[in-house]
């Protein structure tokens, strides 16, 4: 959900006018904080809500051959 050194979360604090705080990943919390107005409150969790549903929904699986890195996207749809 961050992405690539946090800049999804800095661009989602940005543009929500909150402050998200996320576990680290050997933290055994699942809670994420947001701090702000309610409406940034609730667009920012609204959002993550997307992310998180999103990331549900695709696998990825990395494996290396000969010293090069392959990364494979299954993404699986959506019941209507």
């Amino acid at each position: 959900m961050l992405g690539q050194k946090g800049k999804k979360l800095n661009e989602l604090e940005l543009a929500t006018s909150t402050k998200i705080t996320v576990p680290r990943p050997n933290d055994p919390s699942l809670d994420i904080t947001i701090s702000g107005t309610r409406e940034g409150i609730d667009r920012a969790r609204h959002e993550i809500q997307l992310i998180s549903d999103e990331q549900v929904h695709q696998k990825i699986y990395c494996f290396c051959l000969s010293r090069k890195c392959i990364e494979i996207h299954y993404t699986c749809n959506k019941a209507s």
